[in-house]
């Protein structure tokens, strides 16, 4: 199940890519965001997360930022451009995430965390 997972999960995270004519894959049908969820339900939440930082050590610091971008790959496809493109699309995803969370129009969903040991 595990596998099956993950394969499906790579076919949602590349929906962008093949919107964008970079890749040749199977995208679902419906809520990109509802599929994702829907494979990604062995995730720790972050709330958990940080309470095992907390309990590691002192001083817990968060930074919101972006980190959607990071979730595109093209595993699962067939590009249809030269691969040498996609750290140029990915850059060009990341800086639009970038500019919308500072536009306060997409709240920044990644989160750095840090403590003192």
């Amino acid at each position: 199940m595990l596998s099956t997972t993950h394969s499906a999960s790579r076919r949602h995270s590349c929906a962008l890519l093949v919107a964008a004519g970079l890749l040749d894959a199977e995208t679902p049908a419906g809520d990109l965001l509802d599929a994702w969820s829907a494979g990604h339900d062995f995730l720790h939440q972050g709330s958990a997360m940080l309470a095992a930082l907390s309990r590691a050590g002192s001083d817990l610091t968060t930074v919101a930022t972006a980190m959607l971008w990071r979730l595109v790959d093209g595993r699962g496809g067939a590009w249809t451009e030269p691969a040498t493109r996609a750290p140029d699309a990915l850059n060009a995803i990341r800086q639009a995430e970038e500019r919308r969370i500072a536009a306060d129009t997409l709240p920044p969903v990644g989160l750095l965390a840090s403590i003192r040991r």
